[in-house]
C-alpha cells in the first residue's frame, strides 16, 4: 500500500488524546483478492499512571500508545476503516502500557454500537521498547461476515468445539480469512519517521486457536456463565468451505507473512 499519513497528540496532565488520520490505496489487502483505495481514522484517551517523568523520550506513539511522561498508562481507542470492497466498519482498542511493555488488544466487539464480529475480527500486539527500537509480538483475525443473513449455525455435531459452529460459505466474504501471528521491528530513523519490519505465518490454526478456542470457547469460563455461548467459525478448506475434520478434507495451506513499512502503525 501506498499513501498519507496525518497525526497529532495533544496532552494536560495524566491526560493525553491521540489522532490520525490515514488514506491509502492498497495494492494487496486482508480478505477478497484485489485492491482499492481505504481511509482510516482513529482516536484515542490515554491515563497516564505511575511516576510523572521519564529520563528518555518515547518516539513511538499511536491512538492507544502514549509518548508522555508517564511510566504507565490504560488506552482506549476508536477505529473507523472505509474501503472500497464493503468491509468498512468500526473497531475499538484497548491498551495497558506498563514502563517499557504494552499490550494492545483491537475487536470490532469493542467499538460503540458494533455486534458484527465479522473481517477486521481481533487482534492483540505485545510489544517491548529500548529506546529508538520497539519489538512486538502480534496476531491479526480476519473473516466473512456471520451476520448477513446467510450463515447456518450447527449446535449438534461431531465437531470438536464447546457451543457448535458457524458455515459461513454462502456469507459475503465467508470463503475467505486469515489468522497472521508475526514478529515485528520498528525502529525510529528520526524526525517523525518510523520503518517497520515483520515475519510470520498466515494460517487457519493460527486463527482457530485465538478465536475459536481462546475468545468462542472461553474455556476457563463456567458454562454457566457464558450465556453468549459463541459458537466457532471453522477453519477453511482448500475450497473455502468449513474444514470439519471429515476424511478426505485438505486443510488451506499457511502462507508466509512478510512487512516492509514506512510509518505503518496499525494492525490492519
Amino acid at each position: 500500500r501506498v499513501g498519507l499519513l496525518v497525526n497529532t497528540y495533544f496532552y494536560s496532565g495524566r491526560l493525553q488524546w491521540n489522532t490520525e488520520w490515514r488514506l491509502h490505496h492498497n495494492f494487496r489487502q486482508y480478505g477478497p483478492p484485489g485492491g482499492g483505495w481505504e481511509v482510516q481514522l482513529s482516536s484515542g484517551l490515554l491515563l497516564g499512571l505511575g511516576e510523572s517523568s521519564l529520563p528518555e523520550r518515547r518516539p513511538f506513539w499511536g491512538p492507544a500508545l502514549g509518548n508522555f511522561a508517564y511510566r504507565h498508562a490504560l488506552a482506549y481507542a476508536v477505529h473507523y476503516y472505509g474501503d472500497q470492497i464493503g468491509t468498512s466498519q468500526f473497531g475499538g482498542s484497548l491498551a495497558w502500557q506498563a514502563g517499557r511493555f504494552q499490550l494492545q488488544l483491537e475487536n470490532d466487539l469493542l467499538a460503540p454500537g458494533s455486534h458484527f464480529d465479522r473481517y477486521r475480527t481481533g487482534a492483540f500486539r505485545f510489544s517491548w521498547r529500548e529506546r529508538d527500537l520497539l519489538a512486538e509480538l502480534r496476531a491479526v483475525l480476519w473473516t466473512g461476515d456471520p451476520k448477513d443473513g446467510r450463515a447456518k449455525t450447527v449446535r449438534q455435531t461431531d465437531y470438536p468445539c464447546r457451543w457448535g459452529y458457524k458455515d459461513l460459505s454462502a456469507c459475503r466474504y465467508g470463503r475467505y480469512s486469515h489468522g497472521v501471528l508475526a514478529v515485528q521491528a520498528q525502529y525510529y530513523l528520526g524526525k517523525g519517521q518510523v520503518a517497520q519490519a515483520g515475519l510470520g505465518l498466515d494460517a487457519e490454526p493460527i486463527r482457530h486457536f485465538f478465536q475459536n478456542k481462546l475468545i468462542h470457547d472461553l474455556w476457563f469460563v463456567p458454562a454457566g456463565w457464558n450465556k453468549a455461548r459463541n459458537p466457532h467459525f471453522p477453519m477453511l478448506d482448500i475450497d473455502g468451505n468449513p474444514f470439519l475434520f471429515l476424511v478426505d478434507q485438505e486443510l488451506r495451506p499457511a502462507l508466509a507473512y512478510w512487512h516492509l513499512a514506512l510509518n505503518d502503525g496499525g494492525s490492519y
